[in-house]
């Protein structure tokens, strides 16, 4: 499964099947919200590493794109879990979840 946190309209199933998000029922929907708030903290790591860090030309842009970029990938892996809940794939399957009534 190779996961695309900027995607709105597809998810990717265990067999590699696209479906599209509004197709999924709601409870589908929540248990691939939860799979994926289980794995925030492998994410957001790889989401780190993939992050280029700035490059500018001049001293002091360097060092003040260095320090947000920093501080960036710091809150990044402090609260994975918050940094995740702003992805717009996340939001799209909450979004999709919050169809589900558990009583119907």
């Amino acid at each position: 499964m190779s996961i695309t946190l900027d995607e709105t309209e597809m998810w990717e199933v265990r067999d590699g099947t696209r479906v599209r998000i509004s197709d999924m029922t709601p409870r589908h929907a929540e248990n691939a919200y939860r799979l994926l708030l289980r794995q925030a903290e492998s994410l957001a790591f790889r989401a780190v590493l993939l992050l280029p860090p700035p490059n500018f030309n001049g001293d002091m842009a360097q060092y003040y794109a260095e320090q947000e970029w920093e501080a960036l990938t710091d809150a990044m892996m402090q609260d994975p879990v918050a940094w995740l809940e702003r992805q717009p794939l996340v939001k799209a399957l909450r979004a999709r979840a919050a169809e589900w009534d558990p009583w119907a």
